[in-house]
């Protein structure tokens, strides 16, 4: 049978997840930092809000909050564990939300697709897993980066790499070895154009993206027409063949003015993470 969802009481109330350190994460990137927002955008009652790659809900439980409980929130999620936890948390707000067990990216027609989960996290499934590799878990193996973030999250791990020099290149090569170690799921894919069409929705105030990789795919599979109903966008774009430039130029294109970000957390790591922001001026 399938684990039971823990939960946790956090300053967003109690919250069913999967992993309770990626949960931690998740509170830390989207309330402590304000990674979505960055005083540039903002949410207000009555706004159409979506939440593409929602993972547990905690953004959306945001958009809620913000909202003061008066919105429209369209949530998406693949991957099964994760979806049992979104509905969870979402399920006082039910006259509110629509949440599709469901991925978005550019397919002609809705299919299935195989998703790569790495090690344990529920934050690591994506159908571009090279992508993933580059962005998440590359910088870990070196050194310097893993004894920085081990001495964070993973002290015997850290002790290990500091006390034991010659086993060094055999613990990260073994470390890397079970973080990346993958499972195979396979997730039902549609576009988000197909979507507001289906919604007949007329405006969109606030989209977030972030899909692990796929954030080209999720924007190419909305037709461009739609772009003058989009107010505001947040995406999460790893780096990846100049892909923060490219997406950036293609949101000026659709008549954005737009900010980038990149954390300096993430940045001492390495990672490739960085935050575009994007909003309509009329």
């Amino acid at each position: 049978m399938p684990k039971e969802p823990s939960k946790k009481d956090t300053k967003m109330g109690q919250i069913y997840y999967v992993n309770e350190s990626d949960l931690d994460f998740l509170l830390y990137e989207i309330i402590e930092s304000n990674a979505y927002f960055l005083d540039f955008l903002e949410l207000k009652p009555g706004d159409v809000v979506f939440d593409v790659g929602a993972n547990i809900g905690v953004f959306s439980l945001l958009a809620v909050q913000h909202c003061q409980r008066d919105l429209q929130l369209y949530s998406f999620e693949p991957i099964p564990s994760n979806f049992e936890c979104l509905q969870r948390n979402l399920e006082a707000y039910k006259s509110m939300t629509h949440l599709y067990n469901l991925a978005l990216g550019d397919p002609p027609e809705d299919c299935d697709i195989e998703f790569t989960q790495f090690g344990n996290s529920s934050l690591t499934a994506s159908y571009r897993p090279k992508d993933k590799l580059i962005s998440n878990f590359q910088p870990f193996l070196q050194y310097e980066r893993l004894a920085q973030l081990s001495e964070i999250n993973n002290k015997p791990l850290f002790y290990l790499l500091k006390y034991l020099p010659f086993l060094r290149s055999y613990i990260i090569k073994r470390h890397f070895k079970k973080i990346t170690a993958e499972t195979k799921l396979t997730c039902r894919l549609s576009s988000l154009g197909r979507v507001i069409n289906q919604h007949s929705l007329d405006r969109i105030d606030y989209l977030k993206i972030d899909v692990e990789g796929a954030e080209v795919d999720v924007l190419k599979g909305i037709k461009p027409e739609q772009f003058s109903t989009i107010k505001q966008l947040c995406i999460e774009v790893h780096d990846i063949n100049h892909r923060v430039e490219k997406v950036d130029a293609f949101l000026k294109h659709h008549g954005y003015v737009t900010r980038i970000h990149r954390n300096p957390i993430f940045a001492q790591f390495g990672l490739n993470h960085h935050m575009i922001y994007a909003k309509r001026t009329l």
